[in-house]
């Protein structure tokens, strides 16, 4: 992995070759079928799992595998289920996909190969994205930074994550946005787009919740960036008309579904019991445990969240960038003070890296990869024993050319 993302940062973030998007699209397609052949993570056993037994007609946020009712449907695979003793946490748009997948087939390969197409069609919805509002050039470039990543190749083609149907869902939404601010779509056309602007937004948070940190992104005040390239000048400013009355009426209902969905099956209850008890590779939480080693929990916690939203209301209402740097911005500050962060979690920044061309998050998205070494010493049940020193490795040197580019962006001006 370290020397395929040595190749991949010289040829694609360099910049030192220029291929066409057909090119791109086959060598990346190419690569992931290699990669189908890896054996995949232990989380797909628990898509299975959950799919097969909502498929039978259990709730898999009521039952965790361990419970006595489900024993009957224990197969070769369910010593394979990590954290057997959790009900389910993944949200319930992506459990119906599960029990559609497990209703045709049961094979970890298939499920890969579906999380593979998705991955497949978010090239062309980056390409629709990136092509209007750039020299060809440029948007090849973003493309391949994007689709020939090797931590996206290895964790979807290869590991089996479902993070491609988030992204799907992420960039079906930022897409909407640029072409809402492109245009100005007549009454019922505009009333289409607010439908697939909110529905898009509501399917991606009920794949993954993390979605939602997307969601402040409709309420920057006009007019929207035109380009990707363009820096924004204006600040957030609402403006009390009827767009901005809609907005409130499509965010209750928004809300409303999104609440109800979770409260009815039972997710929200466990994505908060998981969020709390599990931990693995944060950044700010971690420091802040360091920091205030001498309180609770909960207080750090505490901290960890009010720190989380003074930051977020900063970069909303002082925002001087473009919608893929503010898209960056929010699910960036959204990992960084998350509870848990695995390596394929920096997936849902990776289109946005990509559109914004961050050198210090695409070289996050390499440094990560030091944070497997955990992997070797995964104790049953999946829990892991942390090497925290590793994190030296894994935040440094973005944090570097974090500090290194922002010095050169103000001596430039």
């Amino acid at each position: 992995m370290a020397i395929f993302y040595g190749l991949y940062w010289f040829f694609c973030v360099e910049k030192k070759i220029s291929l066409s998007w057909q090119n791109i699209f086959w060598i990346g397609f190419a690569a992931r079928i290699c990669a189908l052949a890896i054996p995949v993570c232990d989380d797909i056993y628990r898509y299975i799992w959950e799919g097969k037994i909502l498929g039978l007609g259990w709730n898999p946020y009521h039952y965790a595998p361990t419970a006595n009712e489900l024993v009957p449907y224990q197969d070769r695979t369910w010593p394979l289920i990590n954290h057997p003793s959790f009900p389910a946490i993944y949200p319930p748009l992506i459990q119906g996909l599960f029990a559609i997948l497990a209703k045709i087939s049961v094979t970890p390969f298939f499920f890969k190969t579906v999380f593979m197409v998705f991955d497949l069609t978010v090239f062309f919805l980056m390409k629709k994205i990136i092509e209007p509002e750039t020299k060809e050039i440029k948007s090849t470039f973003k493309l391949a930074i994007y689709f020939l990543n090797p931590l996206l190749i290895f964790e979807i083609a290869g590991r089996g994550h479902f993070e491609s149907i988030s992204i799907f869902f992420n960039l079906v939404f930022f897409w909407i946005l640029i072409k809402e601010s492109r245009l100005k779509p007549k009454a019922l056309s505009k009333t289409f787009n607010r439908l697939g602007l909110y529905g898009s937004l509501l399917a991606g948070a009920l794949v993954k919740i993390n979605s939602l940190i997307l969601f402040p992104l409709i309420w920057f005040g006009k007019p929207f960036t035109l380009n990707l390239e363009q820096k924004a000048n204006s600040k957030f400013s609402p403006h009390y008309n009827w767009d901005f009355v809609w907005n409130l009426v499509w965010t209750f209902i928004f809300g409303l579904i999104l609440l109800s969905s979770l409260y009815v099956t039972g997710a929200g209850n466990n994505l908060l019991r998981f969020s709390d008890s599990l931990t693995y590779n944060s950044a700010m939480p971690f420091f802040l445990s360091k920091i205030f080693f001498f309180t609770s929990k909960n207080f750090i916690h505490l901290i960890n969240f009010m720190l989380f939203a003074a930051a977020g209301l900063y970069f909303f209402f002082v925002p001087k960038r473009n919608l893929a740097e503010q898209a960056l911005v929010f699910m960036g500050l959204f990992l960084l003070f998350s509870p848990t962060l695995h390596p394929w979690y920096l997936l849902w920044i990776l289109p946005f890296a990509a559109l914004a061309e961050s050198k210090p998050w695409l070289l996050f998205c390499g440094t990560v990869l030091f944070s497997y070494a955990v992997y070797a010493s995964i104790e049953p049940g999946g829990e892991f024993i942390e090497n925290h020193w590793l994190r030296i490795l894994e935040f440094l040197p973005p944090l570097i050319l974090w500090w290194l580019s922002l010095r050169r962006e103000r001596l430039k001006n």
